[in-house]
C-alpha cells in the first residue's frame, strides 16, 4: 500500500453490501484515476485523480460515479501538498502506531481498449 502515482494499480473495497445489488464487500485492484464511460483515451485517468466534495455531484467527470459507484482506498499514508511561493512542497501524513488510513474513492467500469475483447482486465 505505498504512494502510487496517478494510472498505476491500487486495491480498493467496493460493494453496496447486503441490502444492494452486489452482496457484500470485494477488495478490488485498478488503475488509479478515473475514466469516465463517455471518455474516448484512458488518458483522462491519469487527470481525473482528486474529486473535491464540495463540488463533486457538478463535474461530469464524476458525477455519475459519485452517485453509484463509491469505494473505499485503504492506504498507509497520503501527501498533502502545500504553496510556497512557486513551489510545492509535499508533506507525508500517516499513523504514528503504523496503521492505515482509509480514504473516500470512485470508480467506473470501462473497457481496456489494449485487451483482447472475452479477456481478463477487458
Amino acid at each position: 500500500m505505498e504512494c502510487r502515482p496517478p494510472t498505476q494499480k491500487v486495491r480498493n473495497i467496493t460493494g453496496r453490501g447486503p441490502q444492494g445489488p452486489v452482496p457484500g464487500r470485494r477488495l478490488e485492484t485498478a488503475r488509479w484515476g478515473l475514466v469516465p464511460v463517455w471518455a474516448k483515451s484512458r488518458s483522462v485517468g491519469s487527470r481525473a485523480i482528486n474529486a473535491g466534495s464540495e463540488t463533486v455531484l457538478e463535474k461530469p467527470t464524476v458525477r455519475s460515479a459519485a452517485v453509484k459507484r463509491r469505494a473505499v482506498v485503504p492506504a498507509e499514508g497520503y501527501y498533502e501538498w502545500q504553496q510556497d511561493g512557486k513551489q510545492k512542497i509535499p508533506t507525508y501524513l500517516h499513523p504514528e502506531d503504523g496503521g492505515i488510513v482509509a480514504s473516500a474513492g470512485l470508480y467506473e467500469f470501462c473497457r481496456d481498449p489494449g485487451a483482447p475483447e472475452g479477456e481478463p482486465g477487458e
